[in-house]
């Protein structure tokens, strides 16, 4: 059987995105989970990485449920992870 499914993760810096899509380009399912920002010193913003991927399993296994008879028909996942940092001289 064809698999008809994709599953793609967006790791931003705001929030975690995970959308299943048919092979059509169709939108199937979406999940978003928002991050947390830590602010140790003024001037200085933190994430947790861990957080980040405890908030990327969440977000697939949300859109997982919200398509779950089609699930044997997923056929790949694919990964999304820009980040930007600062270094002070």
């Amino acid at each position: 059987m064809a698999k008809e499914y994709v599953i793609g993760l967006d790791l931003g810096t705001t929030s975690v995105k995970a959308c299943v899509f048919h092979r059509s380009g169709q939108l199937m399912a979406e999940a978003e989970k928002m991050n947390t920002f830590h602010y140790p010193k003024q001037g200085w913003v933190e994430q947790d990485a861990a957080e980040i991927e405890r908030s990327a399993v969440l977000a697939v296994r949300e859109a997982i449920e919200q398509i779950k008879r089609f699930m044997n028909a997923t056929s790949a996942l694919s990964a999304i992870w820009r980040a930007t940092f600062k270094r002070n001289r």
